[in-house]
C-alpha cells in the first residue's frame, strides 16, 4: 500500500456546488483506479490523502 498526502491552496474560494462536482468526479476516478482516501477543504485550502496499491 502506498500513500500520497498533499496540501494546496486555491486562488479563489469554492462554492458548495463546485465541491460537490469535485467529489462526484473523484469518487468515479478513485473507484476506477482502486484508490481510497479523503479530501478536506476549508477556506480555500485542501488537504488530501490518497492510498492504493502500486503496480
Amino acid at each position: 500500500m502506498k500513500y500520497v498526502i498533499y496540501i494546496s491552496t486555491s486562488t479563489s474560494l469554492f462554492a458548495d456546488a463546485e465541491l460537490e462536482g469535485i467529489l462526484t468526479i473523484s469518487q468515479k476516478n478513485n473507484a476506477i483506479n482502486k484508490l481510497t482516501g479523503m479530501l478536506l477543504y476549508s477556506e480555500g485550502c485542501f488537504v488530501q490523502v490518497l492510498e492504493g496499491a502500486m503496480p
